[in-house]
């Protein structure tokens, strides 16, 4: 059965990681965080990024954080049957990691980070297993911000997939 499902002018949909029955879109950065930084910093006309999920098979579109001037989102993912978004709030200085349940759709807070919690938003985005954000640096230094925070050296050709344990 064909299904038309309107985005509002999102059309490039990703399947979100860690589900097999959510798609995400957005409307201009993609989810970098670095290159959104950026378009705040210097005034551009785009001052926010939308950010919608499509279910699979019904064809459900939700925007459950309408934005606002000066957020923009990362890249999200799907972690213990929750909606887990990462939201640079650029005017509050605030790195906020959101969990929202399409089931209930509450909305709750899982941290509120300082901005200056990291040098810059290069690389910065949400990992799983287990949740933290992680951000690989351009000296190929591999922080982890939260829950704890670590940093690891790695070498030109490593790179970060998951982490076991501590």
């Amino acid at each position: 059965m064909l299904r038309q499902i309107y985005t509002g002018g999102i059309y490039n949909l990703y399947p979100l990681e860690g589900s097999s029955q959510w798609y995400w879109g957005m409307d201009c950065t993609g989810g970098d965080l670095y290159e959104a930084e950026e378009l705040f910093t210097d005034g551009h006309q785009v001052d926010r990024t939308q950010l919608i999920f499509i279910h699979h098979p019904d064809g459900r579109v939700m925007e459950p954080i309408p934005s606002k001037k000066g957020q923009y989102f990362s890249r999200p993912l799907f972690y213990e049957n929750k909606i887990i978004l990462l939201v640079a709030d650029f005017p509050e200085k605030q790195l906020l990691i959101l969990s929202y349940d399409p089931e209930t759709e509450a909305i709750s807070t899982l941290a509120t980070l300082p901005r200056s919690i990291t040098e810059d938003c290069y690389n910065l985005q949400l990992k799983l297993f287990p949740l933290m954000l992680v951000r690989q640096g351009q000296e190929n230094n591999l922080e982890i911000l939260w829950p704890v925070q670590k940093t690891y050296a790695m070498d030109l050709q490593e790179s970060f997939r998951f982490r076991h344990g501590d």
